[in-house]
């Protein structure tokens, strides 16, 4: 619409004359839940909304939506309340505005026409001008997009091409008939997911996108090459779910005609490489643009692939809830990309955690399988914590854990360690731990520390060579012509720690310890409630002393076979490791 159609037509004064579109925005610059403290999020970028099963990721997009666009001076919000507030930001000034409106709608008698929405002049006023500026009514409606699982699908059905093309483009696909670029990023990133390109339609009677890539070069001079070659491609719209959804996405973004965009499961129907690519395209998309993008995911690959795009604007808020309460709480991307760019949690499942209610950091998979089963015996837990709102992860050795731990607590993941009982044995790297959770290395766990590992720690009479041969010979001597098996290995080895002051800790567990046992209790009780729970039979195969299977691959198996994650001693340790979840939780809130 030219500048002079719209001041005349809707009379405006003088001071909503002569504006600049590209100063107007909309944006939501922060939100709070329940009660709680304001939480800012990215206006010129993603937020992802992440948080275990039925923590509210899906309502709260909802709701910010229907605030966004509910009447205007409203005050109630859809059941259950979820948001309890939300700061819009309007960026320019009316004249800005209107001259935003009159380059990218029709025109009407009574105002602009974006899609089905028609915001009046009285109604930008009112943006600007109504407070508080809560609810923008139709204004607001026709700057958000908010697709379910069946108006995304609509994106990329064939549109009515618009009757003149001096007209400014009404429907998303025409934005790409205009501008051939668009159409470029959007063929890039299709074959970027799918392997597969798309080719916008300009020769039937709609504007089709479709599936794939013409070979034939168009003569102006004889178009019938180039339009059968054309007719060989399906349209889009008859593809699969995944590309359906994909595109349903991607088209109304790179179209830029939405300020806002609340999308729920982006990921829907890809796999986990193809849901990476997604984010990480969604996050350069809104990094070249100017809108904004909120998403609920329940997909550690599409918030991996956004991370791993750190030139864009990210924001990643975990929901958490107990009982009726939600609460939200803003994650540093900067701490979650870490485990994109670390070797070791690169290919891990540590981002999983975003998505449960806690993560028990354990020492290998073994360890992992063994408690996951142990609390899935245990149920029901307290609280109504399901056996599977809680991931295990192995950390590979004790030395992972701290890495692991401070990555998920700068995400407010309630988090744990379930370690071997020698996990004493080392103070700084204990208490470097406890502190890597977000918990406290108090001054009693200090002092009990001292009690109980203080027979441990006396100085010994270093072992000669004369000790290393006598210990050695006393396993080998028994039978001198014998092969040498892992099983003679794995007894000379215990032969040679049989100096280890922690040998017999590891052995017996908690009866191991003889000098003060009282402190002792206190200090595996204090850790737990802290978020490290130690073993109290000392190490896995504890929890079956007498299985016949010595340590490795083969335990597993045998241990479960026999039952003894049911047990009474495995049973116990299950309810501590549930106990210590609600207490992490608890300290969290």
């Amino acid at each position: 619409m030219a500048v002079n159609d719209y001041e005349q037509r809707f009379a405006l004064e003088p001071e909503l004359r002569g504006g600049n579109a590209d100063l107007f925005s909309l944006r939501i610059g922060s939100v709070s839940v329940q009660g709680g403290v304001q939480v800012p999020i990215s206006t010129n970028g993603v937020t992802v909304v992440v948080g275990g099963n039925n923590a509210g990721k899906s309502t709260l997009l909802r709701q910010m939506h229907a605030s966004l666009v509910d009447a205007w001076g409203a005050t109630v919000l859809p059941q259950p309340h979820l948001l309890t507030s939300q700061e819009l930001l309007l960026g320019g000034t009316q004249a800005d505005a209107h001259a935003w409106f009159a380059a990218d709608a029709y025109a009407s008698d009574n105002g602009y026409v974006r899609g089905s929405v028609t915001v009046t002049p009285q109604e930008i006023n009112l943006a600007y001008t109504f407070t508080p500026r809560v609810h923008l009514s139709n204004f607001g409606a026709s700057l958000a997009l908010m697709p379910n699982a069946r108006t995304r699908f609509e994106a990329i059905r064939a549109v009515p091409r618009r009757p003149d093309i001096s007209l400014p483009p009404n429907l998303d696909l025409h934005y790409f008939e205009a501008e051939t670029e668009l159409m470029r990023s959007l063929n890039t990133y299709t074959k970027d997911i799918f392997g597969t390109g798309v080719t916008l339609d300009w020769l039937s009677g709609n504007v089709i996108l479709r599936y794939g890539e013409t070979t034939v070069t168009p003569d102006f001079k004889d178009l019938t090459p180039y339009r059968e070659d054309m007719a060989k491609l399906p349209p889009v719209e008859s593809q699969g779910d995944g590309v359906g959804s994909t595109l349903g996405l991607l088209v109304p973004l790179i179209a830029g005609r939405n300020q806002i965009s609340f999308v729920d499961e982006p990921e829907a129907f890809l796999h986990p490489p193809q849901a990476f690519k997604l984010g990480r395209i969604v996050a350069e998309i809104t990094a070249g643009r100017r809108s904004q993008l909120i998403v609920a995911t329940h997909d550690r690959n599409f918030v991996a692939g956004v991370l791993s795009l750190q030139s864009a604007d990210r924001t990643v808020i975990r929901l958490d809830r107990s009982g009726d309460t939600t609460t939200a709480h803003r994650v540093d991307p900067a701490e979650l990309a870490k485990a994109w760019t670390s070797p070791l949690l690169r290919h891990s499942s540590i981002l999983d955690g975003l998505f449960h209610r806690a993560v028990v950091i354990a020492e290998n998979e073994r360890d992992c399988l063994f408690y996951a089963a142990a609390l899935d015996e245990a149920a029901p837990l307290p609280d109504g914590l399901l056996p599977n709102d809680v991931l295990f992860v192995s950390a590979h050795g004790k030395g992972g854990a701290t890495e692991i731990a401070s990555i998920l607590a700068a995400a407010r993941v309630p988090v744990l360690a379930a370690l071997d009982i020698d996990a004493l044995k080392e103070r700084s790297t204990l208490k470097t731990l406890v502190e890597a959770m977000g918990a406290t290395w108090t001054t009693d766990i200090d002092k009990d520390y001292e009690k109980a590992t203080a027979e441990f720690r006396r100085a010994r009479r270093p072992a000669t060579n004369g000790d290393v041969q006598l210990a050695v010979d006393g396993v080998l001597g028994e039978a001198p012509d014998a092969a040498y098996t892992g099983a003679t290995r794995r007894a000379v080895t215990r032969a040679l720690a049989a100096d280890d002051p922690w040998a017999d800790v590891k052995r017996y567990g908690m009866n191991g310890f003889r000098a003060d046992r009282q402190a002792a209790d206190r200090l595996v009780t204090a850790l737990a409630s802290e978020g490290v729970v130690l073993v109290p039979v000392g190490e896995l195969e504890g929890f079956a002393p007498s299985l016949g299977v010595k340590k490795g691959p083969e335990w597993l198996p045998a241990a479960l076979a026999a039952g003894a994650h049911k047990d009474s001693d495995s049973s116990a340790f299950a309810a501590q490791l549930a106990a210590a979840v609600i207490a992490r939780e608890k300290a969290l809130l």
